[in-house]
């Protein structure tokens, strides 16, 4: 099957599949464990949260794992989704989401680490030193998906312009998906320029949500729902 024959509604309809996959699975393990189970600054109440949530936070890192090979796949139809429009920026975009999935898995790496220690991988040491290395490698577990958000970002904004130049898909999509792709980058480039990053992050936060909200969910339903124009 050629880059060309895959271009075709069922394709995209496939595509838009995963793309829920992606959508229900991690942000489910975002919201339930990274959110839920990290209090950034605390080390007693994280350490607090994930001993209580064992169960919860083995099933977080298995659904993010599962979050990492779906979006390997993702990259993969998308890159031949395009390929026909314009071939090496398909590949480069495809580059990127693969650097935000090395990065993301990179940071949950640390969740790992945190079961090993709240399993007693440091019973030897005091409570206190555990409580501030569950803390450390929880807070580098969510820098580290920040940072990967900047070459996510950068996807989304070669794919908005391959949609605007391919004909198909609905140019708006292409519009609203480079708005969450810059809302991506601003969010993680303030997180590292911005000393009181943390104090804004509440303000910041939902309009990156909103942005990605359009921009994603009006992708992925309108590939699931709508496939794209057939290039027979």
């Amino acid at each position: 099957m050629t880059s060309h024959d895959r271009a075709t509604p069922t394709f995209a309809h496939l595509t838009g599949l995963v793309y829920l996959f992606i959508a229900l699975i991690g942000g489910s393990a975002y919201f339930l464990v990274s959110q839920s189970l990290i209090v950034p600054g605390n080390a007693a109440q994280t350490a607090d949260n994930i001993r209580g949530n064992m169960s919860l936070l083995r099933l977080g890192i298995t659904a993010y794992l599962a979050i990492l090979a779906l979006d390997i796949l993702m990259t993969w139809m998308l890159f031949h989704l395009f390929a026909n429009t314009n071939k090496p920026l398909s590949m480069l975009a495809a580059w990127m989401r693969l650097a935000y999935v090395f990065i993301h898995g990179a940071a949950v790496l640390n969740l790992a680490s945190i079961l090993n220690i709240a399993e007693g991988g440091l019973r030897a040491m005091p409570s206190d030193y555990q409580n501030d290395m569950i803390l450390q490698y929880a807070e580098a577990h969510l820098d580290g998906f920040m940072i990967s958000l900047l070459f996510f970002g950068i996807h989304l904004l070669l794919i908005s312009y391959l949609i605007w130049k391919s004909g198909l898909l609905p140019k708006a999509l292409g519009a609203f998906l480079s708005i969450a792709g810059i809302a991506y980058i601003c969010d993680t480039l303030a997180m590292v320029l911005l000393p009181n990053y943390a104090q804004l992050q509440p303000q910041i936060e939902p309009f990156v949500a909103i942005a990605a909200m359009i921009g994603e969910i009006g992708l992925l339903l309108w590939l699931l729902i709508m496939g794209v124009k057939s290039r027979a």
